[in-house]
């Protein structure tokens, strides 16, 4: 007979302790099913998946090795973690000791076909995080078209209200004038933060004004009063988003620059930016986006070496953090060319896993409806601990507001608001109801079914990574592990 550990959790304190038992119950109910032997069970009351820091799955975790079971049984993945770095973390862990993380509502097997269960229904639970993020969106387009801040520490010369509204905060503004006026006289960044620093000024952390702090100070319209909003892709911060979403407000707070002053600062550095030029042809990395440390759960670079002037370039994947900073360990290169071909090759057979795209369907279909029931009592739970923990939101609020030290509501104020923006998360999904097209989930079986890969052709793969695969995860001695999109 197999063996098996047990794990259960609930994360509101006002949700019940039928909860675990209900989570138990249909645990044991696989494990009879199964015929499997659950040696032990761990359970974590009114703590949150969102963090890994649960006693009891710690305990867990390092109770492992030493218990050796074949299986650890949740009840369904979300009760395992919210994270997918904490998810993909603690899976390694799992399958370091032998063993294999079984959601007993949402067990697909394993193989590619099980990939492909996985992914259709992320893409549903992604769909449902969309509905939250477009409701985010809407409350900080409301408070750019009021001039309010929307969230983050304000920039250096502005502080917040307590309406929201920025307002001038005259110390950080005489480091502002200081730093355009030089500018315009055509001083150099080193002179500039030399100045600075010989004046003791520090940026909004209380660190010293680097280089790259300097460039944004000098880029930033707040300066000259305009608020944006949505400048960036929300996926890459380094990149433009399109303008046509881009929202700009004239005059929305206080101008520190005068409007001339701050043109000409932009005009000094757009002529100072030199394009750069490159001999060789640039290489092309087809995972940039998507390949991502196991370890860390950040994301892997292009690294491009070349052992002397006369020698070929070659392309390999490596953590930025462990490149960068050092803050990680996993410093082993990956080739290109094979971690590329290990991605092609896992779209390749999810190709093959698909034989009938209509029976498939159903099967998803009905997988899809057992992991989003209805369930009007839980929601009424929901609603009832939420008006709770907004009530107790505003109470922190008002006593900070009256006067009261924050450093000794801070941690209190940051539970309360992490415990409501997830039972907010959690009501959202409650209420969207799941509308199924069967014709949509076919197409998107006979379209991966479809995908021809010329391995010689860098823009198909580079298409067909696209269409499928949302996260590869890379870790050191173990096979690769993909993500797929699903149907979002």
């Amino acid at each position: 007979m197999k063996s098996a550990v047990a794990y259960a959790r609930f994360s509101s304190a006002n949700q019940r302790d039928e909860s675990i038992t209900a989570q138990l119950r249909g645990i044991y109910d696989y494990a009879a099913k199964n015929d499997v032997n659950i040696v032990k069970v761990y359970t974590d009351e009114a703590l949150s998946a969102t963090t890994d820091d649960r006693p009891n799955f710690q305990l867990m975790i390092a109770e492992l090795p030493s218990i050796r079971p074949d299986f650890v049984l949740v009840h369904k993945l979300d009760r395992f973690a919210r994270n997918k770095y904490d998810a993909a973390f603690y899976r390694r862990e799992i399958n370091k000791n032998h063993a294999r993380l079984i959601a007993v509502e949402q067990d697909f097997g394993e193989g590619p076909e099980a990939e492909l269960m996985e992914g259709i229904l992320e893409g549903f639970a992604e769909y449902f995080s969309s509905n939250l993020g477009r409701e985010v969106k809407k409350g900080l387009t409301e408070n750019a078209m009021q001039g309010k801040h929307c969230g983050g520490i304000p920039p250096l010369g502005y502080d917040v209200d307590k309406d929201g509204k920025y307002i001038i905060n005259e110390a950080e503004a005489a480091a502002i004038h200081l730093i355009f006026n030089m500018k315009v006289e055509g001083k150099s960044h080193k002179e500039i933060q030399d100045e600075l620093n010989r004046l003791g000024y520090k940026s909004k952390t209380g660190r010293p004004i680097g280089s790259n702090s300097l460039h944004d100070i000098l880029r930033n319209e707040k300066y000259a009063g305009v608020f944006i909003l949505r400048k960036t892709s929300p996926n890459n911060s380094r990149r433009a988003a399109d303008p046509s979403k881009t929202l700009r407000i004239e005059n929305a707070l206080p101008r520190l620059i005068e409007q001339p002053v701050f043109d000409r600062v932009q005009e000094m550095l757009n002529s100072a930016a030199v394009p750069r030029h490159h001999t060789d042809k640039p290489m092309r990395y087809l995972l940039t986006g998507i390949i991502r440390c196991g370890i860390c759960g950040g994301a892997m670079s292009g690294v491009t070496v070349r052992k002397n002037k006369e020698s070929a370039t070659r392309g390999y994947y490596q953590c930025g953090k462990a490149k960068r900073t050092g803050e990680c360990q996993h410093k082993k290169r990956y080739p290109k060319r094979k971690l590329e071909n290990d991605v092609l090759d896992k779209i390749e057979q999810l190709a093959k896993s698909i034989k009938d795209a209509n029976k498939d369907a159903d099967r998803i279909i009905k997988r899809i409806k057992k992991s989003f029931p209805s369930n009007n009592t839980h929601r009424q739970e929901l609603e009832k601990a939420l008006h709770k923990a907004e009530q107790e939101f505003t109470r922190l609020t008002n006593a900070i507001a009256s006067g009261a030290d924050p450093r000794f509501l801070t941690d209190k104020f940051n539970e309360i608001g992490q415990r409501r923006e997830e039972l907010r998360q959690e009501l959202n999904i409650t209420e969207n109801n799941v509308i199924i097209d069967r014709q949509e989930i076919i197409g998107f079986l006979m379209k991966i079914q479809s995908i021809k890969i010329d391995r010689e052709d860098e823009t198909s793969c580079s298409i067909a990574i696209g269409q499928v695969i949302k996260d590869a995860i890379v870790c050191p001695g173990e096979e690769l592990r993909v993500k797929l999109r699903g149907l979002v």
